[in-house]
This record gives C-alpha cells, structure tokens and sequence, in this order.
C-alpha cells in the first residue's frame, strides 16, 4: 500500500495542504461521513473514486447541508453516497458522485449507474470529468470537457434507456489542478443539467422565468453559487481577510463605531459611520458619517495598502456588514444585473415600488400583487432596461 510520505514532493503538498485537504477539513462537522470516506480513502483500489466524494461531501456542508448515510448494512438493496438535506428549505437529496475512469468519459454508463441506485429523495448526481484540458469550446464558451459532457447529456436524454431513467440534477465538475500538479491559479468549472427536469431543459426563458426557475430549484443553485465561491482556499477560517492575519489597523473602519472626523465645516466632530464604499483607484473610502446631533456628512478616508487588499478578498464584509453588491462580479448577463438590483429593492415597501412604477401601462394589474412579487417585477424590468441601454436600444 502507497503511503503519503513515499509520494512524489509535489504530489504529497497537493494532498496534505491543497484542494483535498480544504476538502477534508470541511467534513469535520459531519463526522460520521468523514469516517466512512476516510475508511474509504484507505484503500488503494477506490483512492480515488473516494477522494471525489470528499470533495462532493465538504461542497454540500460548505453549502448549508446537512449529511447523513443510508444503512448500508442492508444488502438487500443498493445505496447511494448519502442523504443531503437543505437546512434552509428542508429539501432532501439522494446524492450519488460518478468520476470519470479511462481515456474517455462514458456518461450513459456513469448515469445508469447512478440512477437505478435505489433513492427515496430527489436525485443529486455529480461526474467529475477528470480531464486537465485547458482549452474552451469554439461555441459554447465552456472549458472543453463540460462541453463534451453537456452535449453527451443531451443526446443520452433522448436515448430509449435514457428516457426510462428518474430524473436528477446532474452536476459536470472540471478541477484540473490534480493534472498539473505543478501550476498554480488554474481554472474550474461546473455544469448543471436538469436530467428528465422540463425547468432546466435547454430553451430560451424570459428574465423572469428564469428568475422563477432559480427559485423553484434554489438549493441547487445555492449550491453552485456555493462551489464558485469556496473553490479558492481561504487563508483564514474565521471569516478575517488574510491581509488582516495579523491584526487589523487600530482605526479599521466597520459601520456603527465611531471615529473623529471632519464635520460639515470641516471641524473635527465624533461621527458614527453608518456606510461606506471603496474607491480602490483612489486609495480611498468614502463614508457616510451621522454626528451626535443628527447631522450627516461624507468624508473621504484614505486607505492602506493592507486595508485595499482586504477589501480585494472580502468587500462584501469590509464595513463589518453585509454587503451584497459589494466587490460584485461584473454584470454581464440580464440575471447578473437582476441579482444586483434585487439585493436594493427586496425589501422597498410595497408603496414606495408602486411610485417607481407609476408611468407602467399595467399599473393596475401590478398594483394587486404582494410586495415580494413587487420587487419581483420591478428588478426584472429595470435590469431589462440595463440590457437594452447596453446594447444601444431603447
């Protein structure tokens, strides 16, 4: 049996320090799954198979689940991984992760395979592709090997054993760091295909249909969001900004303290800073100042080069609030712009979205709906009307 110490050096950091260690990490919580895939793990002949399903386990608990195993003792019938609850929702998953072995990925027989598992739950199918191929379709603006995946999903749908398999979220998963052990910053990608799910069917949507969609289907697509966010190691695991490890500035700015600083006449007053923004080109923050006697003001802080790389790692949580549209992706795509205009108006009252809205031609019709259809309808339009704008039209 191979063990860690007698691994080539390179190999053995991406083990014990890389993805797979953050990925064994993440399973403290769930001890009795850890101890299977562990037992798992030490076994030469399913190393591999088993270091995928750590990763797929430490995705679901990054992600808010919760896992529990199936009786396994009961060779009665076959199991799948384990049960993957929501905690948000409630929503249970029967989860199953395939990884691909071989010169080539032979999807039908990975999905076959998962699906006649016996499952009480809706189905949750990863692959991981295993394939380190750097390059992006010529037309689907994938990484090469979701592309492979997504069209072999498609033609396996319409198959006459395809068509008599249940359905499940299937999720295509690309890592190439295990191919090029001896690079850094590399890529990743995920897939989501909606095996025998009519939702998730490829088709054109409307903005709104496919906000819709999202909700119908929102613990996977949280969990997606989840897997973007958490594919980069964090230095720290108590939420800190790695630029603060040791110690953040003594006057570090965070909303509901309160700081000296120029008043509307430029005298010194005792402010409470209420809100912020970073002005990364100018080194800067500019922040909303309330003084004890109700009075309000804008003053610019300069900011340390420690400080500007924290906001870089973690600007949603800079101000010590949440921030949602803070550090935003760029917003290239109807429902990014939507996702940022909702984080503004979901909680506007009701009044206030009917005022916005007063020149519609069916202002009567949105008048009858609840406040959450409201905002709803209101960061559907607006974000429509920023795609228009972009594109030059009117």
């Amino acid at each position: 049996m191979t063990v860690i110490s007698e691994l080539h050096p390179i190999l053995r950091t991406w083990l014990l320090e890389g993805p797979f260690a953050y990925d064994l990490y993440g399973l403290q919580n769930s001890v009795k799954v850890q101890r299977l895939l562990l037992d798992r793990i030490r076994s030469p002949q399913g190393f591999h198979g088993a270091m995928y399903e750590v990763r797929v386990a430490a995705s679901l608990l990054r992600a808010g689940f919760t896992l529990e195993l199936e009786d396994e003792t009961d060779r009665r019938q076959t199991h799948v991984e384990f049960v993957a609850t929501h905690q948000a929702s409630g929503t249970k998953f029967s989860v199953e992760a395939k990884r691909r072995e071989g010169a080539k990925i032979k999807v039908n027989r990975l999905l076959h395979g998962a699906l006649t598992k016996r499952a009480d739950h809706v189905r949750l199918v990863f692959i991981d592709t295993n394939d380190g191929r750097l390059g992006t379709h010529k037309y689907e603006h994938l990484p090469l090997p979701l592309a492979e995946v997504r069209q072999l999903l498609k033609l396996y749908a319409t198959d006459p054993v395809g068509k008599r398999l249940p359905a499940a979220y299937v999720i295509a998963t690309w890592a190439p760091e295990e191919h090029h052990l001896d690079e850094v910053g590399l890529p990743m990608g995920s897939l989501l295909w909606g095996f025998g799910i009519e939702d998730l069917a490829p088709g054109y949507r409307t903005l709104l249909e496919q906000v819709q969609i999202r909700r119908r289907h929102q613990p996977v697509f949280e969990l997606l969001d989840s897997m973007h966010k958490h594919h980069v190691i964090p230095a720290t695991f108590d939420g800190e900004a790695a630029a603060f490890v040791k110690g953040a500035p003594p006057n570090s700015l965070k909303v509901g303290q309160w700081y000296e600083v120029a008043g509307p006449d430029d005298q010194p007053i005792n402010g409470v800073l209420e809100s912020g923004t970073v002005v990364v080109e100018q080194k800067a923050a500019w922040c909303v100042f309330r003084g004890s006697d109700g009075s309000r003001s804008i003053s610019t802080v300069p900011l340390t080069a420690v400080e500007l790389e924290a906001f870089k790692q973690h600007p949603a949580t800079f101000f010590g609030t949440i921030d949602r549209n803070a550090g935003r992706r760029p917003m290239k795509t109807a429902m990014d712009c939507f996702e940022f205009l909702w984080e503004i108006y979901k909680v506007t009252p009701k009044e206030r979205l009917l005022d916005l809205m007063a020149t519609a031609p069916d202002i009567a019709d949105l008048a009858q709906l609840n406040q959450f259809d409201l905002a709803t309808q209101y960061s559907v339009r607006m974000a429509e009307a920023m795609m228009r704008r972009t594109a030059g039209m009117p």
